[in-house]
């Protein structure tokens, strides 16, 4: 009794994520119950969580040793090798697993979840269809299998599978966010916009998703830009430069080429600011015509990958109007690529460049077109801005344009999206 109680006050520290101190008391437990395999899967399971995945393996090889029938030892070993990008070996481990218990519901879903990763598409329907005989209401195999049906281009078998997962479970949000990404991918607006307002009756708070549903009724503005874009970036950061470069993004380039064009080749700017710097794309193409060079994001996952790569004198973590009206120094280049589609009414950001802009400086930007109107919130998420507003604020805050162009941005959807690219500069007074 009193070994059953110990137990399940272990399984409530590890239940709860405090994985280090359920890792002691698990040591400790050992000790005194060292024949429950139990205990051992716990440790072994909360090594995984943090990522310790040696001091896993150890306890685990010995779990098989004193319990060589213990199935569930093998499967987190199979989790192991999964995390360690050696997939054969997990199937190896798998494999042993369901020769102990051929009726391993857990066994099935994490080989599926290996064969989909060897893009052995067919092999880990199998798995997953298998682990639903065994478990039928089992939603997490049914969220897998969409996932599944999704890389394979089965869009419809996708979506029945995630509707089947939120049926099961109405509250698993993986699949309500799995439903509304591929919705959106598919341009079925409505459709998401359903499955968004339920998402919402269960995340509230959700401002990311607020905008989301803001975007997909065509509303003109949201008031959760910085929080979207927050999001959005550090969610995209660790494969941020390998994403644009799929998507055939170089506006940096571009801007580049028109400034040697305008300028005849003479590039050298004093003091630069990029805004919204991100990863430091940007930065890389300016930073041989910059003395010095500051770089602005809210991301903070974003900018420590810029730090890593040396390129800016210094990095600032805030979003760029607060950072800009407590600003009291002068700027000869204000870079600001791919940030305008992140805000709606520009007002306010080109107000506070005029203020850190010296005389003669340079404005380079980039935006999104729309031909209509000032601006306009896409189903994207982000802004678009037209031609004249741009010009009216130019104006307004003392800057000439000096070139404007309209090209390919970048892809989506695998088609190009048409961006406008700006040079202007400061002027002391425009009529």
């Amino acid at each position: 009794m009193e070994e059953k109680k110990d137990i399940d006050e272990l399984l409530k520290l590890y239940n709860e994520k405090d994985f280090k101190t359920t890792i002691i008391n698990g040591l400790s437990l050992s000790k005194i119950y060292p024949q429950n395999p139990i205990i051992f899967n716990i440790i072994g399971l909360s090594y995984i969580n943090i990522k310790e995945y040696s001091n896993a393996l150890s306890i685990f090889n010995e779990l098989t040793i004193n319990f060589p029938n213990n199935a569930e030892a093998y499967i987190n070993i199979g989790i192991i090798q999964r995390a360690l990008g050696k997939n054969d070996e997990a199937i190896k481990f798998y494999n042993k697993s369901l020769k102990i218990n051929p009726k391993s519901y857990n066994a099935y879903i994490n080989k599926g979840n290996v064969l989909k990763d060897m893009k052995e598409f067919d092999l880990s329907e199998e798995c997953y269809l298998k682990a639903i005989s065994l478990k039928q209401d089992s939603f997490h195999a049914y969220n897998n299998l969409g996932t599944l049906f999704e890389k394979k281009n089965d869009y419809n078998m996708a979506i029945k599978s995630y509707i089947n997962a939120i049926e099961i479970e109405p509250s698993f949000i993986d699949s309500y966010r799995n439903l509304i990404r591929l919705y959106d991918d598919l341009d079925r607006d409505q459709d998401a916009i359903k499955f968004i307002e339920k998402l919402l009756t269960l995340t509230p708070g959700d401002k990311t998703l607020s905008h989301k549903l803001f975007s997909l009724k065509g509303e003109k503005e949201s008031p959760y830009n910085t929080i979207y874009a927050k999001a959005l970036h550090d969610s995209r950061a660790q494969n941020f430069d390998n994403h644009l470069k799929m998507l055939d993004y170089n506006a940096p380039n571009k801007l580049k080429d028109m400034m040697k064009v305008q300028f005849k080749n003479k590039l050298h700017f004093k003091n630069a600011i990029d805004l919204g710097c991100g990863t430091g794309l940007s930065g890389l193409v300016f930073r041989g015509e910059s003395d010095y060079l500051i770089g602005i994001d809210l991301s903070k996952k974003m900018l420590e990958i810029a730090e890593r790569k040396k390129i800016y004198n210094d990095l600032v973590l805030s979003e760029v109007n607060y950072f800009l009206s407590k600003e009291t120094r002068l700027f000869d280049l204000i870079i600001a690529l791919d940030v305008l589609i992140y805000i709606g009414s520009l007002e306010e950001l080109f107000g506070n460049i005029n203020k850190i802009s010296s005389k003669d400086s340079i404005f380079v930007f980039s935006t999104e077109d729309i031909v209509k109107g000032e601006f306009k919130l896409n189903a994207s998420g982000r802004y678009s801005h037209s031609l004249s507003y741009i010009k009216g604020l130019l104006k307004k805050n003392n800057f000439e344009l000096l070139n404007f162009k309209k090209d390919n941005l970048r892809k989506e959807k695998n088609k190009y999206l048409k961006g406008c690219f700006y040079i202007a500069i400061k002027r002391d007074i425009l009529n």
